[in-house]
């Protein structure tokens, strides 16, 4: 222990001497750094606190870095810093997801709404559906082209599409290794065939086949279509109120509904008055390729419900699971501007005979 006090006292008093403890250990042939630890284990065990003076060198640095602090004024402001990302709170979020929430939720209520007012005392309206344009299949060209030209060129006669306007197979695969022709060149038959029926359709509704390029791809193709040629679209239905002179007729078409019936086509239609929100004259429904029309008492009042036939005679699927070969009706009603009088028809040649 006294050996050890010793060393702690020569290695202070060699601090001293030379100034350094460089010099004090060149001086006595020791390593500066054990002189160092000598004299801090020393101040630790006998109670002296050791502080190591710098050394002379290393004071004139101190120096100058304290008249360097010295000459900055006491005072200074920090500067200002905009820009970079700010964090939205939660109710900033919350505001901006319920204004964009109640425009969504208007544009559900209104998108398949619509109003239609004609000059004319007395029109026709006809219900096609389920054209499946496609080259290379069973698919009625000839007759669809020749209804559509129909219409075009007959007075006082217009018509409304319930979707499918092409097969556009883009979502199984086994019908996309079937098919003959590409998406491409059926959206642009369907476009030369909506120009057939020009300023006489009043509204066309996509169906399960046209809303794959949508659900798929994000691409709504009849809405696309639509703009372009000033046709009014509307996905999966539309409401319409028909008015013509005094008199206001509702319609209530759409591509596809619940509580269909094998047995009864019509089923579907009825249900969709008596469930669904609206109170229609007239309903329609497509997609099941099969016609059937029939006109039924509700509230007190006649109603009409038909669905129409299809322009793909036959496909892969009907005729896998034993479907009846396709008939391309148009269902047709006269509309009166005088007093509430609907009449049906069938198909849309037949009619035209009485107009």
């Amino acid at each position: 222990m006294e050996a050890n006090r010793e060393l702690y006292r020569e290695a202070l008093a060699a601090k001293e001497e030379y100034g350094t403890w460089v010099a004090a250990g060149k001086a006595l042939g020791i390593s500066p750094n054990t002189l160092r630890s000598r004299a801090q284990r020393g101040s630790q065990h006998f109670g002296r606190e050791f502080q190591a003076t710098p050394d002379s060198d290393e004071l004139e640095k101190y120096r100058a870095a304290a008249d360097f602090v010295a000459e900055i004024p006491p005072q200074i402001e920090s500067p200002s810093i905009t820009g970079g990302h700010t964090e939205r709170t939660a109710e900033e979020i919350w505001k901006e997801a319920e204004s964009g929430c109640a425009e969504k939720i208007r544009q559900a209520k209104t998108r398949e709404k619509f109003k239609v007012r004609f000059a004319e005392p007395r029109i026709a309206v006809a219900f096609m559906s389920d054209q499946h344009i496609a080259p290379g299949t069973p698919c009625d060209l000839a007759r669809m082209r020749e209804d559509a030209e129909l219409i075009r060129r007959t007075p006082g006669l217009y018509c409304i599409l319930g979707g499918d306007g092409t097969d556009n197979h883009i979502k199984h695969r086994s019908a996309m290794l079937s098919a003959r022709s590409t998406p491409t060149e059926q959206w642009q038959l369907y476009e030369y065939y909506l120009n057939i029926l020009g300023p006489k359709l009043i509204c066309a509704v996509s169906g399960n086949h046209d809303t794959w390029s949508a659900q798929i791809a994000g691409l709504d193709m009849l809405g696309w279509l639509g703009r372009s040629n000033k046709i009014v679209t509307s996905s999966h239905g539309a409401f319409l109120e028909i008015c013509l002179g005094s008199q206001e007729y509702r319609v209530h078409i759409r591509h596809q509904y619940r509580y269909n019936s094998g047995f009864n086509q019509t089923h579907a239609v009825k249900q969709m008055l008596r469930m669904g929100e609206h109170d229609f004259d007239i309903g329609v429904i497509g997609h099941h390729h099969e016609a059937a029309m029939e006109a039924f008492m509700w509230r007190g009042q006649q109603r009409w419900a038909c669905r129409p036939g299809a322009y793909q005679i036959s496909s892969a699927h009907s005729a896998q699971y034993g479907y009846e070969t396709a008939v391309p009706t148009c269902p047709t009603f006269f509309l009166s501007g005088q007093e509430r009088d609907i009449v049906g028809f069938f198909d849309v040649r037949t009619a035209v005979k009485y107009i």
